[in-house]
């Protein structure tokens, strides 16, 4: 059989970083009730609204009026901080989540916010220790686990991140983004088959996942499978992938001349 010599399609694509901040832990309604729990509760309804309407800046500004009339409400630091969290004030937001934890030591939502902005901010060792004692309160926190993971992919600690994306599939077998990862790190740890596999699985869960075809034509090059990675290359760009590269790597590997296309 003609083999044709080939090379590598793009750098591997990036891999998935967790997403769960801005869905699974929204805001906290809140009902306090003491002799000022109208001003209290008036300012923190306020944010809440705010904030589910994207209005991020009013809901940070109300929710520090409300902390003015009583700073011991855990609720309203945690929300704050998810606030600054959507405006990219990590920075902002990791003091609230303390300050909610300074309250509540055990105060999951605070904890996983911590990691998770201690990760965006490239502090990815004190990431990964948020999310160890988050999951040392709660061993089967899905999110924490893939927070963890990302984390340790971050410090090229693929063993470990495989390890943690492998708990995150146990708890949620339908997580293709976690099934994606692992396989961007078996893929890395030169486990091509491993990461061919995974990357299978997240497209069974999702026909769409382009950078799933992406990489795992990527994969498939290192291990020959030339007709496979030009199967799954082509079929990552009519899902959309834009990518020079990719594109030229099709036009130069993937000519129809070749017999055994």
């Amino acid at each position: 059989m003609f083999h044709k010599a080939t090379r590598s399609l793009l750098s591997i694509f990036q891999i998935i970083q967790p997403i769960t901040m801005n869905v699974g832990y929204l805001l906290i309604t809140s009902s306090y009730s003491t002799v000022f729990a109208n001003d209290f509760q008036t300012y923190f309804d306020k944010g809440f609204e705010k904030g589910e309407k994207g209005d991020y800046f009013g809901s940070i500004y109300d929710y520090t009026s409300a902390i003015e009339l009583n700073p011991n409400n855990v609720d309203a630091y945690y929300n704050r901080g998810w606030a600054k969290g959507q405006i990219n004030d990590h920075t902002g937001a990791i003091l609230d989540y303390q300050s909610a934890i300074n309250i509540d030591p055990s105060n999951e939502k605070a904890l996983y916010g911590l990691g998770y902005s201690k990760g965006k901010l490239g502090n990815y060792y004190g990431s990964i220790a948020e999310y160890t004692t988050l999951l040392n309160l709660n061993s089967q926190h899905e999110d924490a686990y893939f927070g963890r993971a990302w984390s340790k992919s971050k410090i090229r600690n693929s063993y470990g991140s495989i390890a943690d994306y492998t708990e995150v599939i146990k708890l949620n077998p339908n997580n293709g983004n976690a099934f994606y990862n692992r396989g961007l790190e078996k893929h890395n740890s030169s486990q091509y088959y491993e990461a061919i596999s995974d990357y299978s699985k997240a497209i069974q869960i999702n026909n769409k996942y382009s950078e799933a075809f992406l990489n795992r034509s990527v994969s498939k090059t290192k291990i020959g499978d030339i007709k496979g990675a030009c199967k799954d290359a082509k079929k990552a760009k009519s899902l959309g992938f834009k990518g020079l590269e990719n594109d030229n790597w099709i036009k130069n590997n993937c000519s129809s001349r070749f017999k055994f296309f």
